[in-house]
């Protein structure tokens, strides 16, 4: 009944093109073989900076509806969402050793298909390895477009840098958007929460990973993102009468749940906090009204976040908001990683497990 519900949905939504996802539909469960993401890791020391306490703050005395937090207009900052969500330090990357490093990996991860035999991947690996694609493509994109604060028209926009096709995989280009909505629902979105994988590039969707996606921790990772949005005021925002309203990222992703929202609150409850239990089971009707549409970086975080994370990575985060110079020794690993990337196909390094000599046969 699950994968009829799912079909329907799919069915239902113009956009969710099942001719690619067929292409990728096969996988080995008993396959031992991995794909490693050292250097994405690498680079997510660098630039992700994350948040160590993102608990619900409401501000009962502000009654604004879009949530707003840019750097344009210090006093327009609405604290509903100030301390909320994992950033990326888009703005220190002003030498470009950012941006090159993430292209880089994002090319070495797209030629994986190429490489091996990518049906006798593991289900779970092949999740893993299309979500850290989407991610490192995200990142790469918003730093090309760095600063647009607001990305409310571009993110919607069909040739935004959602709907650029830059990413080519297996012989076909995709999109960002490709890759959420023609591969990975189709595929895997009977498990709800992989919706929480796919950050948008704005704070009013789930937030970006602080590590690398992995095939033994997948599961505890995306229920620890849907934890965060679900009880964040990005996701769903409790106003001063008790009424839930809910983050457009919902509404967007209605048709994965049978276009109910009660199947949607049931989610919500399997990782709702006590406030928001109570306040999604009096019953109110849900809204989607919740929006903000600026950036994810974290040049609004100093102050909001310096003296709540960890203490030895504090002062490392500050020099990095300050520059982040190709000397320093974060850096140097992750130009150190690049340097065993050939961008014309992925090295062998990228792969370990048991399965692995069977792998180098299957494409020699």
């Amino acid at each position: 009944m699950k994968k009829i519900a799912l079909l329907l949905c799919l069915l239902a939504y113009p956009s969710y093109a099942k001719e690619l996802s067929e292409g990728f539909s096969k996988y080995n469960n008993s396959s031992y073989l991995q794909i490693s993401y050292t250097d994405l890791s690498a680079l997510y020391d660098v630039i992700v900076l994350e948040n160590f306490e993102n608990k619900r703050q409401v501000d009962r005395q502000r009654k604004s509806k879009q949530f707003r937090v840019g750097r344009k207009s210090m006093e327009h900052r609405n604290n509903h969402v100030a301390n909320e969500a994992n950033r990326v330090l888009l703005h220190s990357a002003n030498d470009t050793v950012i941006e090159q490093a993430a292209k880089h990996i994002r090319m070495s991860l797209q030629s994986v298909p190429e490489q091996i035999d990518f049906s006798q991947l593991h289900q779970k690996e092949q999740l893993v390895f299309w979500l850290n694609l989407y991610n490192i493509g995200l990142i790469e994109k918003t730093l090309s477009i760095y600063p647009r604060y607001k990305l409310e028209d571009e993110s919607q926009d069909e040739d935004g840098y959602l709907s650029e096709k830059f990413i080519q995989v297996a012989g076909q280009s995709v999109s960002l958007k490709d890759i959420q909505y023609r591969i990975v629902y189709p595929l895997f979105g009977e498990d709800k929460k992989v919706i929480y994988g796919f950050p948008q590039g704005y704070l009013g969707s789930p937030q970006i990973n602080a590590k690398a996606f992995n095939s033994v921790d997948i599961d505890a990772q995306l229920s620890e993102l849907a934890n965060e949005f679900i009880n964040s005021n990005r996701g769903l925002f409790i106003d001063t009468q008790g009424r839930v309203s809910g983050s457009k990222y919902y509404e967007s992703h209605l048709d994965l749940f049978n276009g109910m929202k009660s199947d949607l609150v049931t989610h919500w409850l399997e990782y709702a906090d006590e406030d928001l239990k109570n306040a999604l089971t009096e019953n109110n009707p849900i809204e989607f009204g919740v929006t903000a549409w600026s950036m994810f970086e974290a040049l609004d975080m100093r102050k909001e976040l310096g003296d709540k994370v960890d203490q030895n990575t504090n002062d490392e985060l500050h020099r990095l908001l300050d520059t982040l110079d190709v000397e320093h020794e974060n850096a140097r690993q992750v130009i150190l990683l690049l340097k065993e990337i050939n961008t014309n196909k992925a090295p062998l390094s990228r792969f370990y497990g048991d399965d692995i000599e069977s792998v180098k046969l299957t494409k020699s």
